[in-house]
């Protein structure tokens, strides 16, 4: 059984994140996820995803659109379903050509305040070449997969099947956003209601936010 949202986490989080970057934004939510400082892109992606089965429960509701028709297709991620975790966290070597070359997994403050750049992964790489880079692509999702996650699709409407990149991040900051969107509803009701403060109501579950808020007549 899931814990029931906090309301004040909730809107503390989509406070803090509201104006942000979304590299900021995946930082908020991989450390109320339990990463740690030095957490890699995959590790972000892992907590993040941890941090919205525990706040809204293990299956989740999800949209992506079509890329062949552009219809919207709506299906369940199952309880079982998370970013997998990597095989490795250390340095990982790859051959490129006849010579083999050394690189590291991408962490979170690769991205933050900067735009990325894979030179920063092995600085004595040969970037340049079209072949190193690709290999040291193949690498980097080898060593952890959750670094290009992807989900296979099928169109009811068109009949096309596809498989799709999935952001986890910014689909977990969707969800946040329509749950702190919800919550400042509830208050805003119920403080007109009743006179609660904001700390009163979003000290409350939603489950109690709602049978005030049936006695309101919403």
């Amino acid at each position: 059984m899931r814990a029931d949202p906090s309301g004040r986490v909730i809107l503390e989080l989509y406070e803090q994140g509201m104006t942000a970057h979304p590299a900021a934004r995946a930082a908020l939510l991989a450390c109320a996820g339990g990463a740690r400082s030095d957490a890699t892109l995959g590790d972000v992606d892992r907590a993040a995803w941890q941090f919205l089965q525990d706040q809204f429960g293990k299956e989740q509701a999800a949209v992506l659109t079509c890329s062949a028709c552009d219809t919207d297709v709506e299906f369940t991620l199952p309880g079982e379903f998370a970013p997998p975790k990597a095989k490795s966290e250390s340095s990982i070597t790859f051959r490129c050509g006849d010579q083999k070359h050394n690189i590291r997994l991408p962490r979170l403050s690769d991205l933050l305040g900067r735009a990325f750049d894979p030179v920063c992964l092995a600085p004595e790489g040969d970037w340049a070449n079209p072949q190193y880079r690709a290999a040291a692509e193949a690498a980097l999702v080898s060593a952890d997969p959750g670094l290009t996650l992807e989900l296979n699709l099928s169109c009811a409407a068109c009949g096309a099947d596809q498989t799709q990149r999935f952001d986890v991040t910014g689909f977990v900051w969707t969800r946040l956003e329509q749950a702190a969107k919800a919550i400042v509803r509830d208050v805003a009701s119920l403080a007109q209601g009743y006179g609660w403060s904001e700390a009163e109501i979003t000290g409350m579950s939603a489950a109690r936010r709602a049978i005030y808020l049936r006695e309101l007549g919403e």
